[in-house]
């Protein structure tokens, strides 16, 4: 089997800079009146309850604002959302690197700690090849608000990624990953390609140690 190359993007933060999908997401379900009480009550116990574990991650693994809500009013959503929220917030350096990437003949890959469900419109406008990301749970066709498998954030994403690749050979040192977290570190040092996004000092520095071109967006208006 052909060993194949690679680009792994990050979304949030890298794909749309200074900010993540699920907050403009429920952003967007609160302006529609699909998110309530309920949903935020159920967020903030859950938080609650992390904090006794790690609480960052599990404000993240967090998905309890969508508790309760069915899934097919959750997909209605997300054409319109999609086009009005995210859409015009895509880093165009960071989509022309992937255009550039996919006619060089890699495989474009999204991975995230988003919903899955989120990341598959990105195939719209972009050429992206596969998504993988948060899986949301539901019983009878409705969001329980917590989360199948893994959660791809930090040293997950590693594991996410292998899972992915699987069977096939990947061309390590031909292969791309792009990022924006000091977490994506992890992820970063695999390949013999990395891009940070508006890097922190931390990640900033240890993208110059580690020779990764850095890629700096403008807030969008």
């Amino acid at each position: 089997m052909k060993p194949i190359r690679v680009a792994v993007f990050d979304v949030d933060g890298t794909l749309i800079p200074h900010t993540s999908l699920e907050i403009l997401f429920s952003r967007w379900l609160l302006r529609k009146r699909v998110l309530g009480i309920p949903q935020l009550i159920a967020y903030l116990e859950h938080v609650f309850y992390g904090l006794r574990e790690d609480v960052t991650e599990a404000i993240r693994r967090n998905k309890f604002y969508l508790r309760g809500i069915p899934i097919n009013r959750l997909k209605a959503e997300i054409p319109d959302f999609y086009q009005h929220s995210v859409r015009p917030r895509l880093a165009g350096e960071v989509t022309e690197k992937m255009r550039h990437l996919k006619e060089d003949g890699l495989t474009i890959l999204l991975l995230s700690g988003s919903l899955t469900l989120l990341l598959e419109n990105f195939k719209q406008d972009l050429p992206v090849d596969d998504v993988v990301g948060c899986q949301l749970e539901t019983r009878k066709g409705v969001a329980t608000g917590r989360i199948r498998g893994i959660h791809p954030y930090g040293r997950d994403k590693v594991k996410a990624f292998r899972l992915w690749a699987g069977q096939r050979q990947i061309d390590w040192n031909g292969s791309w990953a792009f990022g924006d977290r000091w977490s994506d570190r992890h992820l970063l040092r695999l390949f013999g390609h990395c891009v940070v996004v508006n890097p922190g000092h931390a990640l900033r520095r240890w993208a110059f140690q580690h020779s990764c071109e850095i890629i700096e967006t403008e807030e969008p208006k």
